[in-house]
């Protein structure tokens, strides 16, 4: 047993982008519109191993939880993801982000990643 190897044949391509800070939202003329809005980086391209849904019991660095609905597994564990990063899995990077970050766990080989899917509708 033990948890999905980072065999390269697994990998699937993700993208995701991290937490960069608030921003003042314009109107179309550039007008500062009195709100704020989260900006984030531009979408970076990733291969990593990525679980099934969790209705499949499989082992986890996180425990049988409820709360996410997919683990990723990288073989780099200082890879640069936080719990206020974005990710597109199922979308376009044209459209809004379709999976945010739960929890992060890094062992001495690996990070694993606990991911939810999120409903961001498009401005």
């Amino acid at each position: 047993g033990g948890i999905m190897r980072c065999l390269e044949r697994n990998k699937r391509r993700f993208y995701y982008a991290t937490y960069e800070g608030m921003s003042k939202l314009t109107d179309s003329s550039g007008n500062f519109t009195g709100e704020y809005g989260v900006t984030y980086s531009d979408p970076i391209e990733v291969w990593g191993n990525i679980s099934p849904s969790t209705g499949t019991v499989y082992e986890s660095p996180f425990g049988l939880t409820e709360g996410y609905d997919k683990v990723i597994v990288l073989a780099d564990p200082a890879f640069p993801i936080a719990e206020t990063s974005v990710l597109w899995l199922e979308k376009d990077i044209t459209e809004a982000f379709d999976y945010t970050v739960v929890r992060i766990a890094r062992s001495l080989n690996s990070v694993s990643i606990a991911i939810k899917k999120v409903d961001v509708n498009n401005a």
